[in-house]
């Protein structure tokens, strides 16, 4: 099985998370941009254009006060929704800039030594805190790392599956697994 520091070097599976992460987080927002601003380009000039027709005495009072807050409407709501666009684009580069940070700080320590080193309650923190979910199926564990694609684990490479041995889960939570009846 292998260990967080052989997974924190293994460049083939940082750069899945890397694309995973860009994925899941990336919509698909490049021809959006593009949309999004020519309509609020055209918003734009369909406002000048209004207003002209108001100055030019052929559009009344009234039918100008409700176009133009028609028009307003949308622009504020294209520029809100680019204001959400470029936060979420700021969020997705600081998930980036940690992915990268985590990874380079798993190369370097030594994470046995820590293991060994921590109290059970020590333990169980860092498990908390780096493993999202567990789930078990008949024939491997699906492992949900935070923020990284599950890892399909077979019960053989954690030791947990002989032949014939059956596994009980704790229903108290980060209880280990263990064979049936021991």
């Amino acid at each position: 099985m292998l260990g967080l520091r052989e997974l924190a070097g293994d460049d083939e599976l940082q750069e899945a998370i890397r694309a995973q992460l860009s994925h899941t987080l990336g919509s698909d927002e490049s021809g959006r941009g593009v949309t999004r601003q020519a309509t609020l380009t055209s918003l734009l000039a369909k406002r000048q254009k209004l207003l002209s027709l108001h100055y030019e005495d052929r559009i009344s009072a009234d039918a100008f006060g409700d176009e133009e807050a028609r028009l307003t409407r949308q622009i504020e709501s294209l520029r809100a929704e680019e204001a959400e666009v470029e936060a979420e684009s700021a969020r997705q580069d600081e998930l980036a800039e940690r992915f990268s940070d985590v990874a380079a700080l798993l190369r370097e320590i030594d994470v046995e030594a820590v293991w060994k080193a921590g109290t059970a309650a020590e333990r169980r923190v860092l498990v908390e805190e780096l493993v999202e979910a567990v789930i078990v199926f008949p024939d491997h564990l699906e492992v949900q790392a935070v923020g990284a694609p599950p890892i399909n684990v077979t019960l053989a490479e954690v030791g947990l599956r002989e032949s014939g041995m059956r596994i009980c889960v704790s229903e108290r939570g980060l209880e280990p697994l263990r064979p049936c009846g021991h």
